[in-house]
């Protein structure tokens, strides 16, 4: 004997059956049933203790996330500096650096040209001295 699912109107079978608030669904239609009565629920939250039940009723307010009462949010103002900015000091110049080294362009064995970052010839297997 199986059940009929009230979400899909379909057959539910033991292996695939999830009881949900005294009935038999599929586990994806107890699945969504519960994410769409959830979604549908009233929201209730507070904001500056106070309690409100939908978004729609802060909107009404002067200023947002704040009661009717007059509330002004004080304005931001910068702390002030308790000591003298550091004045800057002169960077050291630096020596230039040298310009590196070139590693060579043939193999010094077999002659073969090498590209500039291998380590070893592909001709021969030498070691390269850069």
């Amino acid at each position: 004997m199986s059940n009929i699912c009230p979400y899909c109107d379909k057959r539910v079978y033991a292996a695939e059956s999830n009881f949900y608030k005294g009935k038999n669904y599929h586990i994806i239609c107890a699945s969504r049933l519960e994410r769409e009565e959830k979604a549908a629920a009233p929201k209730v939250f507070a904001i500056h203790e106070q309690i409100f039940c939908n978004p729609e009723e802060n909107s009404q307010h002067k200023y947002p996330l704040a009661p009717i009462d007059g509330y002004v949010p004080p304005p931001i103002t910068p702390a002030p500096a308790s000591a003298p900015a550091p004045t800057k000091a002169p960077t050291p110049t630096k020596a230039p650096t040298p310009a590196p080294t070139k590693a060579p362009t043939n193999c010094s064995k077999c002659s073969a040209d090498i590209k500039p970052n291998n380590k070893f010839c592909t001709g021969c297997g030498n070691k390269l001295i850069a």
